[in-house]
């Protein structure tokens, strides 16, 4: 423990400044963050204090973060009820549909709600366009960002929970909204489904968290949308690694 953070919170907050700054380096305007950036609401206010001191640094840089309430940050799905509202001075919080226009773009983020997801993504989706917040004609990458697993013919059983859809239902209400492009946070395994019309990613979990997120490849993967090209760029962080070597070294 130091200043009551432990190493692995230490590392993790270590790994949002990375990413920060990777994307600053990169020329990125704004970092979008899918939803739990905490892994619960009993965050202390030491921690919380650090993740402000790395918005700060960022923003002072020039780079815009706005962070999305997932379902491990929040109580409930209605706004303010998640533990993210000491970073709204420091950052966009973003806890109910909201829609940014971009050069370009034209980007929608829906928070987590409880729930199908079925339901209340269509439901978020109808509120956008009946509110018509983002104005004029529609950009040329319509992009979506959600908190929800993406279950295809590979998924396990046991993860097909409400907080997820199949990936032919996101799809085609992905072509009835007219989105070309979906990133999803929640699930931590990175998945892309097409590089084709729509794009689904499921972007994965930033930092590792345990034993149930093993191995190297594709872990803490920050993906940067530049016009219509598509790149990824995996951060340095904490992994969690199985080696096998002399007799009592496991």
């Amino acid at each position: 423990m130091t200043a009551g953070i432990n190493e692995r919170c230490s590392l993790a907050l270590s790994t949002l400044a990375k990413t920060c700054q990777v994307a600053i380096h990169h020329g990125v305007q704004k970092l979008y963050i899918l939803g739990d950036l905490y892994d619960n609401v009993g965050v202390g206010a030491r921690i919380i204090a650090a993740t402000q001191d790395v918005l700060i640094e960022a923003r002072a840089k020039g780079l815009e973060v706005a962070i999305s309430t997932g379902n491990h940050d929040a109580v409930t799905g209605d706004p303010g009820d998640h533990v993210l509202g000491p970073l709204r001075f420091v950052a966009e919080v973003i806890d109910k549909p909201t829609c940014f226009v971009h050069d370009g773009a034209d980007v929608t983020i829906v928070p987590y709600q409880p729930g199908p997801a079925a339901v209340w993504l269509r439901k978020a989706l109808t509120e956008v366009v009946e509110s018509s917040e983002v104005g004029g004609e529609p950009q040329a990458l319509n992009i979506l960002g959600v908190h929800l697993g993406i279950s295809h013919d590979g998924t396990p059983s046991y993860m097909q929970d409400e907080c997820s859809m199949r990936l032919e239902t996101i799809q085609n209400l992905m072509r009835e909204f007219g989105y070309t492009a979906l990133f999803a946070g929640h699930w931590h395994d990175f998945f892309q489904a097409s590089k084709t019309n729509p794009l689904v990613v499921q972007l994965g979990a930033l930092v590792p968290t345990g034993w149930d997120n093993p191995g190297i490849r594709d872990r803490g993967r920050m993906a940067i949308l530049d016009g219509g090209n598509l790149s990824y760029i995996d951060i340095p962080g904490p992994r969690f690694i199985k080696a096998v070597g002399q007799a009592g070294f496991d």
